[in-house]
Formats: structure tokens, sequence, C-alpha cells
């Protein structure tokens, strides 16, 4: 009986941290420089000290996203058009200690809907291979192993239509 407590108030507290969980686009520059700090320190500080190495040519020209916790940021995503029929998701991340309380999963949705209302028929993404399975729930498929970054982070094609 103790352990079942236990375990209730486990969920519970998930429960109440995904609830509490705001989703917001960045609007000013203290917020940008927030979300792609937040977004090289848990994609890419490992492997390059640039900050600059966790944004491309095309952030001006996508939706970005980012999941606040009690005002800070605990989760950041990215989509953006690739052509016609298709959006990409990139740059997905969510801090250590929120991850399975539900925070990527509501960034998920909300990047997906984005596609949805540009009238996009799939959105692809090249996910790490720790995160396979997370894409998997949420409705991706496999498609193949695509592409390495700093020689080392082995990343593979996925898709869900939508």
């Amino acid at each position: 009986m103790q352990k079942k407590n236990i375990m209730k108030k486990i969920v519970q507290s998930m429960l109440n941290k995904s609830n509490s969980i705001k989703l917001k686009s960045p609007k000013n520059k203290k917020e940008l420089e927030d979300y792609f700090y937040f977004r090289w320190y848990y994609l890419r500080r490992k492997f390059s000290k640039n900050i600059e190495s966790a944004k491309d040519d095309l952030e001006n020209n996508c939706h970005h996203i980012m999941a606040l916790y009690n005002n800070k940021i605990v989760g950041v995503g990215r989509v953006h058009s690739v052509d016609k029929n298709t959006s990409q998701i990139r740059y997905m991340a969510v801090g250590g200690n929120m991850r399975l309380n539900g925070v990527g999963t509501k960034i998920l949705k909300d990047l997906i809907n984005k596609a949805t209302l540009s009238n996009k028929k799939k959105v692809i993404l090249h996910s790490r291979e720790n995160a396979i399975d997370f894409y998997k729930k949420n409705g991706f498929i496999l498609i193949e192993k695509s592409h390495k970054i700093f020689n080392s982070i082995q990343h593979f094609l996925m898709e869900k239509a939508i």
C-alpha cells in the first residue's frame, strides 16, 4: 500500500509540472538570447564553445517555441518550411530535470500544429539515437540513418504525416 501511495504522489507531481508548463515564442532580444543559450547548452556545449553553433541561416524564417516552468526555460524547439508540403523540426531540447514530464510532447505538438496551420502534409526531423523512441511515441516513423554532427552524434531521419 505504501508503494502505491508513493507512485501516486510521483505521478501527481509530474502532472502538476506538466500542467504548469507554459509555451511561448521568444519576443525580445533577452528572450531570444536565453532561448539560443538554452539550445546551445543542451545540444552543443559538449562539442563547441561557440553558441553560434546552435544557430543556422534560417533563424529568421522559423517558428521558435520555448517551454517555461516557473518563468525559466525548460525546453525549446523550432519548425521551419522545407518545401510546399514539408516542414522540419530542429533543435528540440528539454532540460534534464524536466524530461519525462510531458515538456517535449507539448513542444512537439505546438511545432506540428504550426506546420499543420501552414497546410503542410508532413513533418520531418533528424533525431539523435536516444530520442528515437520519444518521436515514435509521438507518431513519427524512422526512415533511415542520416548525418552525424561533430563527427560523433549520429542522427536518424524521421517523419510524420499530418
